[in-house]
């Protein structure tokens, strides 16, 4: 095997557990949660996982028969609806379990961390809707700071 890819895999195995720790820390530090907070989120979050892994699993195994559904020489279009409704249910209850979350979250938070946090769902919300042209204006070099090729030489 490639020495590489073992090193990179070794530090991802030890890394990916500390980064997936540490966006509880991100959350209280940007909205300088105490220690409370902090660990009232964590069981919050612990318990959010808890709900949605089986859900997910869930979806996933009904995708997979879904594929399996329109893979035969003759798709039963019954079983094909069922398992799609069902789908459709799981994700709702998802989208859901969710929303409990995230308004269990803001039962949390003060005044001034509340509004800092509706601060970074606008701008995550105007960035999702950026991503889609961003590239765009990166590939032509027409945003300062993302591409070694100068303005200049794209007009010529």
């Amino acid at each position: 095997m490639d020495r590489n890819f073992i090193v990179l895999l070794v530090a991802f195995l030890i890394l990916a557990p500390l980064a997936a720790q540490n966006h509880v820390g991100a959350v209280q530090r940007v909205l300088q949660l105490d220690e409370d907070q902090a660990q009232e989120l964590s069981v919050l979050i612990g318990s959010w996982r808890e709900v949605i892994a089986p859900l997910r699993r869930e979806v996933r195994e009904l995708q997979g028969r879904a594929r399996e559904l329109l893979g035969e020489p003759d798709p039963d279009p019954m079983a094909i609806g069922l398992n799609q409704l069902t789908i459709q249910r799981l994700r709702r209850e998802i989208a859901g379990a969710e929303a409990e979350c995230r308004a269990q979250f803001e039962g949390l938070l003060k005044s001034e961390q509340q509004e800092t946090y509706e601060r970074i769902i606008r701008t995550a919300l105007a960035t999702r809707r950026m991503a889609r042209i961003i590239p765009a204006f990166r590939e032509l070099g027409l945003l300062q700071g993302t591409r070694s090729q100068p303005l200049s030489t794209i007009r010529q």
